[in-house]
C-alpha cells in the first residue's frame, strides 16, 4: 500500500504562478445577512469558462513538455471539465478531445466545441467515458487521437489538479473545522 502524497505549500506556488495568465483572482461576497448564518460565496462562475475547473485544467496541460503538448491531451466529462481542458489546450497550443455521454447538456458539447475540442459520444456512464478515453485503442476516441498519442487529463482530483486548487486567491479564506 502506497503512502498518500500531500502537496507541498511550494508545488501550490508554483501552480499559482503557472495558472496566472489564464485563472482569475475572484471574489469572496459575505453574504450572511441574508443567509442568516455566516456565508461567504467564493464567485468561480466568473473564471474563463465559469467554472474553477480551469485551475486544475490549465495547471495540467501548463506541466506538459511541448512536444507531449503538441500531441495533445483527451478528458472525460458531461461538462465544466471537459470544457475547461478544452479551453485550457487551446490557450496552450494543444489539440483536445474530449469524450462526453451521448446524454450531455447540449450547452455543455457546444462549450467543449467552442473551446477548440473535437467532442465524441461514448455511453451514458463516467465509466464508459473512462473506459473509452483512457484504455489505448478502446475507442473510437482513443482511435481518432492515437495518431497524436494524446495525453490523458481525467477528471478526479489528481495531484496536478489539488496544487492547482490550493493556489485559487489571496481572497480565500480557510474553513472553519
Amino acid at each position: 500500500m502506497s503512502a498518500t502524497r500531500f502537496v507541498t505549500l511550494e508545488e501550490i506556488r508554483a501552480a499559482r504562478e503557472r495558472i496566472l495568465p489564464m485563472a482569475k483572482v475572484t471574489p469572496m461576497l459575505d453574504v450572511s445577512s441574508v443567509a442568516g448564518r455566516p456565508l461567504w460565496l467564493k464567485c468561480e462562475s466568473l473564471q474563463p469558462g465559469g467554472a474553477f475547473k480551469i485551475r486544475g485544467a490549465y495547471n495540467m496541460v501548463g506541466q506538459l513538455p511541448e512536444e507531449d503538448r503538441r500531441r495533445g491531451v483527451i478528458t472525460y466529462s458531461s461538462g465544466n471539465h471537459g470544457q475547461a481542458v478544452a479551453l485550457a489546450a487551446r490557450a496552450l497550443g494543444a489539440p483536445s478531445v474530449v469524450v462526453m455521454p451521448t446524454t450531455a447538456p447540449k450547452i455543455k458539447v457546444e462549450g467543449a466545441k467552442n473551446f477548440g475540442a473535437e467532442v465524441v459520444f461514448e455511453g451514458t456512464t463516467s465509466l464508459h467515458r473512462r473506459r473509452h478515453s483512457i484504455i489505448p485503442g478502446s475507442s473510437r476516441a482513443r482511435g481518432r487521437s492515437a495518431s497524436r498519442s494524446s495525453n490523458s487529463a481525467p477528471p478526479p482530483a489528481p495531484y496536478w489538479c489539488r496544487s492547482a486548487a490550493g493556489a485559487s486567491s489571496r481572497a480565500s479564506r480557510p474553513r472553519s473545522s
